[in-house]
């Protein structure tokens, strides 16, 4: 299901049966979240919160070049699920916060929430922060630092 286009840039929503763009999509969390992060804990990664989520792939010119995923946490907030990433080949050209803003939108016009959270690490506060998100507080996911931030929409 296709739900941004513009130019040779999508935002696509994935089903877990969709072996394809599932394989595509774990594989760059993988990467991100586990190789480049040198993290040895694999199952901290990939785990409950991922079954109920809304998974979406980012393509430019269809190859999948970044993830992110949408958990509700209650009626009001949505949370984009601290998996927003980006091969690193791509990064710093505005990508991700192409896929933060679309998902806003996404979260608006579908009525899904009045709030969004994301946890984030200490390099990508200020990211967050010139999207409009506010920091709440610091804690610790994973035995990982974060930052929980939200935003109204």
């Amino acid at each position: 299901m296709e739900l941004i286009q513009q130019d040779s840039l999508s935002l696509k929503q994935i089903r877990l049966y969709n072996p394809l763009l599932l394989s595509k999509y774990l594989n760059i969390r993988y990467k991100v979240f586990i190789c480049e992060m040198n993290r040895r804990i694999i199952f901290g990664e990939f785990h409950f919160n991922d079954l109920p989520a809304r998974h979406y792939v980012l393509q430019l010119n269809n190859k999948v070049i970044g993830t992110a995923r949408l958990i509700y946490e209650d009626k009001n907030i949505v949370r984009i699920g601290s998996r927003v990433a980006i091969l690193e080949n791509y990064r710093n050209k505005g990508y991700g916060g192409f896929i933060v803003n679309r998902l806003l939108e996404i979260i608006k016009d579908e009525n899904l929430a009045s709030v969004v959270s994301l946890f984030s690490e200490d390099n990508r506060i200020d990211f967050y922060k010139r999207l409009g998100f506010v920091a709440r507080e610091k804690i610790f996911t994973f035995s990982v630092p974060v930052t929980y931030m939200v935003i109204n929409v």
